[in-house]
């Protein structure tokens, strides 16, 4: 698997971590470090809530040592106040600071950050200049082809990136509008990063390994990033580099497997925030895990009521003892 450069930081291979909101916390990212993600993203935080909120906020931008390489992603439309946050987040360790301008939910539209900046290419402009000056390690953007098919700014976006001085962009083969409806268009992406000289990463519809493979072989990109994909699959990395040296699939994670994963994270969970928060914070996650096996449906609802560890631990026994036998 080939690396490649963002500013002065090696990713050793192209198959990165995308930023979720809710999903993508420190203990998501040190659960899939080890199946092989070369670059993990945070959740998107906002850089107004950074700088003026609470001290809670700053729990979803805090990692461990062990997760590095570590891209904060911040979103905002204030020049001003993003420059100060992605200078908080270099003074935090962050490996690069990730400007996110992907992101079409009501809120960012009602708050005029997110995708809602490609539609103002001027402000995005300010935006992007202010944060670049302000850090000196590596500075990239996360953004949709465009807002809508009349619209496809994703090219206009990565000539400016390239020229102000970031180091790469990520490109979401959809339009905002489209919002996960549809298929990514991979043609546009392949576009831009035969268009521009800093790296191009690709997002949308990676799945599984052979879709992974014909979009790195096919395309100019440098790296895809990999999200739903990755949801209560972290075996999603392994199966991809496996494929990519290969060109043969990796035998699915065994029951065991899932269990083991599922009893960690619950565990990690609870070290973490205590039990209380800790089945909180996971309790979602660990309904993922079980998604296509056997009686899942029920397990689920039934995890969901759950607030004793061992309880969930015993349902968890329970659900996997006749997959295990």
């Amino acid at each position: 698997m080939k690396s490649f450069w963002i500013g002065n930081l090696k990713i050793e291979h192209p198959i990165i971590l995308a930023p979720m909101e809710h999903v993508t916390n420190s203990i998501f990212r040190r659960i899939v470090k080890p199946f092989g993600a070369s670059l993990m993203f945070t959740e998107f935080c906002s850089s107004d809530g950074l700088i003026y909120g609470k001290e809670k906020i700053w729990e979803m931008v805090r990692f461990h040592e062990s997760e590095r390489p570590v891209a904060i992603q911040i979103f905002g439309n204030s020049p001003k106040i993003m420059s100060e946050c992605a200078k908080k987040m270099e003074d935090l360790g962050a490996d690069i600071l990730d400007i996110n301008c992907g992101c079409s939910v009501p809120k960012m539209e009602k708050c005029q950050s997110g995708a809602y900046l490609t539609r103002d290419l001027s402000l995005l402009k300010r935006v992007m200049e202010s944060v670049r000056k302000a850090v000196q390690i590596p500075v990239t953007i996360k953004v949709r082809k465009g807002w809508d098919e009349n619209h496809l700014t994703c090219f206009d976006i990565a000539k400016m990136a390239e020229i102000l001085g970031f180091n790469a962009i990520t490109i979401h083969g959809r339009t905002s509008v489209q919002g996960y409806t549809g298929k990514a268009d991979w043609e546009t992406i392949d576009q831009v990063a035969r268009m521009v000289k800093i790296p191009v990463i690709g997002s949308g519809d990676i799945t599984n390994a052979e879709t992974a493979f014909e979009k790195l072989s096919r395309t100019a990109i440098s790296g895809i990033m990999i999200g739903r994909g990755v949801i209560g699959n972290p075996w999603i990395f392994p199966e991809i580099s496996y494929y990519l040296e290969k060109k043969r699939n990796l035998p699915a994670p065994l029951p065991q497997e899932k269990m083991k994963i599922m009893l960690k994270h619950l565990e990690m969970g609870i070290e973490e925030y205590g039990e209380t928060e800790g089945i909180l914070q996971t309790r979602r996650h660990l309904t993922w895990y079980v998604k296509g096996l056997h009686n899942s449906t029920y397990f689920r609802g039934k995890l969901q009521s759950l607030t004793n560890r061992n309880e969930i631990e015993e349902e968890i026994a329970k659900f996997f003892f006749p997959l295990l036998n």
